[in-house]
């Protein structure tokens, strides 16, 4: 199971679902945050948890889920709830557990609307998983996430950045495909 610990972010005492010693973290076994559904707690990701544990290499590594401002633990934000309040409270919570070193973030729902928001910090983010992010379609939050990829080829020598550019075309179509093929079926 979790232990739970607090932390002061921006001015709210934050409850967050640590296992692990997040000391462990490196390069080549980054932390793992996980970003809660709206009405949710971080410990809904427990399951999660359990499941990676039995796999290689996930046995010890370093995982985090929060309970967003306002929910769980966490203190409630009597004044507002806007989306640029919890990019903000990530962003801190990142430069808090894992400094100078990239992480894997999952978003569930809302955490995964959030998530490519975030991303936008260069060298911010080894990896994400985005689960059901409902209310923006999926080519537009790949899109943004692509504004990462080419922010993150900066200083690359132009065949590279080419490559990044190439791959991330392909993907749009791909994605554009299947939406369509999607919405075709559901008709």
């Amino acid at each position: 199971p979790a232990r739970s610990e607090y932390l002061n972010v921006r001015g709210l005492r934050y409850h967050l679902h640590v296992w692990g010693d997040l000391g462990r973290a490196t390069p080549e076994q980054p932390l793992l945050v996980m970003v809660h559904v709206w009405m949710d707690v971080g410990a809904s990701f427990q399951f999660m948890v359990d499941e990676l544990r039995q796999r290689p290499g996930w046995g010890d590594r370093p995982i985090v889920a929060l309970d967003w401002r306002g929910f769980g633990l966490s203190d409630r934000d009597h004044r507002s709830y806007w989306f640029p309040d919890y990019y903000g409270d990530l962003d801190a919570l990142l430069d808090i557990y894992s400094p100078g070193a990239p992480a894997l973030l999952v978003g569930h729902s809302m955490g995964a609307y959030l998530l490519p928001q975030v991303v936008k910090r260069a060298g911010f983010v080894k990896g994400m998983v985005l689960l059901s992010p409902h209310g923006r379609p999926l080519q537009d939050m790949l899109l943004e996430q692509d504004k990462y990829l080419l922010a993150s080829a900066e200083g690359k020598s132009e065949a590279e950045r080419t490559a990044i550019i190439d791959s991330i075309s392909t993907e749009v179509a791909r994605v554009g495909k299947l939406t369509a093929a999607n919405a075709g079926d559901s008709a």
